[in-house]
């Protein structure tokens, strides 16, 4: 259970997002969480993010493409208020920092689900890159990936007041993925794609992990 936690709010953090707000026409307060995605990647991992918080609350979610957007993004949304006021006893909401009750495992493989990607440079070496302007949240990765066996470069700024860190090597990024074990389709494709041909798959060089 503290494990399926512990990932679901990783991916919350990493890219998910809260509402509360109030109709005009209506008397009662509309609260919840939800996730926007790329409506051909996200799909299977938005079935299994709904299957989690169906798990851990006994509450159904919808995904859905979202009209106005005219490049097609798919949304989970979640309507509760009960897991509304979860994420908020237990530090989720609002995000300012990463819960202790976490497992870090657990909760990097959400982060890295949501928003992360294998990044392959021009010369076909490739590497993870972790790059944000949530400065809390990259330090506590960069933190815990060492006791979890998987080396990390230096931390250092980036353009926009971001802050962000490399993993390199090959082993060392095989390490991740099999420590870490990224649960998001998209992820497991492209990197057993480089492992098969030395390249990532199609759309992987547009994206490194952002948050």
């Amino acid at each position: 259970m503290l494990e399926t936690k512990s990932e679901l709010a990783g991916a919350f953090i990493g890219d998910g997002h809260s509402f509360n707000y109030k109709r005009k026409d209506r008397p009662h307060y509309r609260k919840g969480i939800c996730f926007t995605g790329d409506i051909e990647k996200e799909k299977a991992y938005f079935q299994y993010l709904s299957n989690h918080l169906q798990h851990l609350f006994d509450v159904k979610s919808y995904i859905y493409k979202v009209k106005e957007r005219s490049k097609g993004c798919l949304r989970l949304y979640l309507k509760s208020d009960e897991v509304y006021q979860d994420f908020v006893s237990n530090g989720l909401i609002p995000k300012n920092k990463v819960p202790d009750w976490v497992i870090p495992k657990e909760f990097i493989r959400g982060v890295f689900d949501t928003d992360g990607c294998v990044y392959q440079h021009s010369d076909g070496h490739m590497e993870i890159n972790f790059k944000g302007k949530q400065h809390w949240l990259i330090e506590w990765i960069h933190s815990k990936l060492p006791f979890l066996g998987i080396k990390v470069g230096r931390l250092c700024p980036a353009q926009n007041n971001q802050l962000r860190f490399r993993i390199c090597g090959k082993q060392n990024i095989i390490n991740f993925f099999d420590i870490i074990s990224p649960a998001n389709i998209k992820h497991q494709l492209r990197f057993k794609k480089y492992l098969s041909t030395g390249e990532t798959a199609k759309g992987s060089q547009s994206r490194i992990a952002q948050f």
